[in-house]
């Protein structure tokens, strides 16, 4: 079984550990991998260890979510870069840190994604049959070029190499999302977060294709499962109080961020998005003081227009607090 492997032989190496792990678990699931499967199993990407443990190192980063993560996980890939110009996974991981800037930093679109698309570009051209840059490259076509014909050809590519990779689970689960194909997209999460069950993003996630298709009960079902894993989660925090608002629970949609900001200067993002739970509940004064300390602490950052708008459409009564 290869739960009870025990590495009693002496390792000499992380790679010599890795191999004896790939073997054992060969053996053992013999009957049901393919031959594509034992190869991915087997294979190497790069003959350095110190060029592996960098990109270990930035895998654990970037699944932080945050933009501090973001960013370490970026010097992390590209050291392993350094130490292995030809690693193809950590240039797919570069890409995957790029591609999430926007997201959790504010960078602009167009800066991140065309580095995002360069990144996958250079990791294919290294290893067209790699499936997370395929995975990446997918994710550049949807959600930055609204290209959703080749998004989804190139999700099918990624899952046909790898079917086992999660994230090719987890972004497709997104892309299926936005097309409002809610149940496939709800299988594809379960599916990622089967693959990978201890991924904040992917368990957190879980409940976002009954949040758009409008089941805010199971969506918050889903939510708070996920907050038994990671309560202060950001991603968690705003789809949770995203849940409440549409449920009308503003109270506890202004806790949970109340809670999350507790102890430490919050992003301009986060200040907004509470700003944004005021005015819906009628607490305009608050609104706009929230919304002017978001703008002061934003430092250049992008903080998107959609929240003056928002606010100026619902402060636009006359305040009587």
């Amino acid at each position: 079984m290869i739960g009870s492997f025990v590495c009693d032989e002496e390792c000499s190496d992380v790679f010599t550990l890795q191999d004896m792990i790939s073997t054992k678990m060969a053996e053992a699931l013999a009957s049901r991998l393919s031959g594509e499967e034992r190869k991915l199993l087997a294979k190497r990407y790069t003959a350095s260890p110190e060029a592996y443990q960098y990109y270990l190192k930035g895998r654990y980063f970037w699944g932080q979510r945050t933009e501090n993560g973001l960013k370490k996980g970026i010097d992390y890939f590209r050291q392993a870069i350094d130490q292995d110009p030809n690693y193809a996974l950590a240039f797919a991981g570069l890409a995957d840190c790029y591609a999430l800037l926007n997201a959790y930093s504010g960078a602009q679109l167009k800066e991140a994604f065309p580095r995002a698309e360069a990144a996958a570009e250079q990791a294919l051209a290294l290893d067209d049959n790699l499936a997370e840059a395929h995975t990446t490259r997918a994710y550049v076509e949807y959600y930055y070029k609204w290209n959703w014909a080749e998004a989804e050809r190139e999700f099918q590519r990624a899952l046909a190499l790898n079917p086992n990779y999660a994230t090719a689970h987890h972004w497709y689960a997104e892309y299926l999302m936005y097309m409002g194909r809610y149940e496939e997209s709800a299988a594809k999460f379960d599916r990622a977060q089967k693959l990978d069950p201890l991924s904040p993003i992917v368990t957190v996630q879980q409940g976002l294709p009954y949040y758009y298709s409008r089941q805010y009960d199971r969506a918050e079902e889903e939510f708070r499962q996920a907050q038994k894993l990671e309560p202060r989660f950001t991603p968690l925090v705003y789809m949770l109080a995203m849940c409440y608002e549409e449920e009308g629970k503003f109270e506890d949609a202004i806790a949970l961020f109340q809670a999350a900001m507790a102890g430490y200067q919050p992003s301009p993002r986060m200040t907004a998005s509470l700003a944004r739970i005021y005015a819906t509940s009628g607490r305009r004064s608050e609104a706009r003081r929230l919304l002017k300390e978001a703008l002061a602490h934003a430092d250049g950052r992008r903080l998107a227009p959609y929240y003056n708008e928002y606010l100026e459409i619902s402060c636009s009564a006359p305040a009587g607090e």
